[in-house]
Order: structure tokens, then sequence, then C-alpha cells
């Protein structure tokens, strides 16, 4: 038997639906219990129309958000955007996911610690690579019996990112 609490729908926005943001509006879409409530995105990268496509509210601010219900936020914007928007999430108070990396400098790592007390929020720095499908494949590879027995793995990638 399901109570309530079991059927709340989990209320999430996306701030930078670039390619990961996109990424993870298609799985919060595949999730009943979760929703894209909100996007803040760009008014020149024209993230307004996903919004309206999708059914949820677009917002070029983030404190915008604020006059929402949500249960969380995901920053998937550029990256050196991510400690803006980071301080600007926190004044909403819901916990933040944060793509990687958190901050880009040695300065932007004073202003976080100095500001990290003052935070309303929890904050979760993810890494998409670890949902990688050829991680995975690696995974099942070296699970394989093609190597014999793995006692040591040591590896180097490099990939593609777009600007």
């Amino acid at each position: 038997m399901q109570n309530a609490a079991d059927s709340k729908v989990i209320n999430i926005a996306i701030i930078g639906p670039g390619i990961m943001g996109k990424k993870h509006i298609e799985i919060i879409g595949k999730n009943p219990k979760t929703h894209v409530s909100a996007i803040v995105g760009n008014k020149a990268s024209n993230d307004s129309s996903l919004a309206r496509k999708i059914g949820c509210c677009y917002f070029d601010d983030i404190k915008d958000l604020s006059k929402i219900k949500l249960d969380g936020i995901i920053i998937s914007s550029p990256n050196n955007l991510h400690l803006d928007h980071l301080m600007k999430c926190s004044e909403i108070g819901v916990p933040v996911l944060l793509e990687k990396p958190a901050i880009l400098t040695f300065e932007q790592s004073k202003v976080l610690k100095k500001i990290n007390n003052d935070f309303l929020t929890k904050v979760l720095v993810g890494h998409h690579r670890v949902h990688s499908t050829q991680l995975k494949h690696l995974k099942n590879l070296i699970n394989s019996d093609t190597f014999g027995k793995v006692v040591s793995f040591m590896g180097s990638a490099q990939f593609f990112k777009p600007n």
C-alpha cells in the first residue's frame, strides 16, 4: 500500500538547459515521481521555447525560482557561472545538485569557503561521467573473462567538450 508521502512529486528546476541540462530534463521526464518545474536560461539562447515544449516555467533570473514550490535545483550552466549560480541558489534554501566543477580558481575557493557557513541549502557536486555508457561498457569488459583477474588499473581519457 502506498502512503501519501510516496506519491509526492519532486519538483526540480534546471539552471542551464544546455547539453547536460537537457540530459537532466530527459531523465527527470522519465520518472513519474519527478517533474521539471522550471528552467532558468538565457534569453539569447531561446531557452524559453524548451520550457514551453515541456510545459514548465521559464525564468532568466535565478532569484525568480523563489516564486515557485521547489524540492531541488540542478545547476548545469557553463562552468564559469557555477559559483555565482550556487550563491544565488543558496538564498532559495532547497538542495542543489551542481555539475562539476564547483569552482575554477583558488580565489573562488576562498569565496566559497567564506560563504559556506551562510548557505541555507545542501549542495551535492555531481560528475556526469559516472553515468557514461562508455564507462559502463569498460566496466563490463574489465569484469569479463577477457582480461583475467584484474589486480590493478590506471586509466586516462580525454573527451571533447564544446565551448
